[in-house]
């Protein structure tokens, strides 16, 4: 006579997370870590959600890639704002000590924020490689995108010296 219990033995426990399909020859999450620790959070952004489409899960990448942007902007704001205005008491503009102090809790962050991301892409990654997947190439994708966030942020900065100066 059967149990309870043993209705659970029948039912299935693998879940979408466990599928195997929908790769797209993906990056290897702890690689990107690297890249965005130096094109920060914007470059680093991009690659982790892009690497969820090629993971197989692209419904991650949009709500990832504009969470990153948003914060992005948000800390490159701030500590550009602190490079130029300072804060009274606190931080004195133009302080190198101080911007490259600015600098660091901003790779920190983004740090922060790309292994949290890339912890999640790792059973993906695991997954693909345990089906004999192979990396795509990384390097040529993660030099774009630390390009186009150096002009970006350069763009912040002009954008806010400009309001800086205006507003003394």
């Amino acid at each position: 006579m059967a149990t309870d219990d043993d209705d659970d033995l029948l039912q299935p426990v693998l879940t979408r997370a466990h599928d195997a399909v929908g790769f797209d020859r993906p990056w290897n999450p702890a690689w990107l870590t690297f890249a965005a620790f130096f094109g920060g959070l914007a470059a680093g952004g991009w690659l982790l959600a892009e690497n969820w489409r090629r993971l197989g899960h692209p419904e991650r990448r949009w709500p990832l890639f504009i969470g990153m942007a948003v914060a992005w902007l948000a800390l490159t704001a701030a500590t550009t704002w602190l490079q130029l205005r300072g804060w009274p008491g606190v931080y004195t503009a133009g302080d190198s000590d101080h911007a490259r102090n600015a600098r660091n809790v901003s790779r920190l962050v983004t740090l922060g924020v790309a292994l949290a991301v890339t912890a999640r892409q790792q059973p993906r990654w695991k997954l693909w490689l345990a089906h004999g997947g192979e990396h795509a190439p990384l390097l040529l994708p993660a030099l774009g995108a630390i390009g186009l966030a150096a002009l970006a942020q350069l763009g912040v900065f002009m954008l806010l010296k400009a309001i800086s100066d205006d507003h003394p």
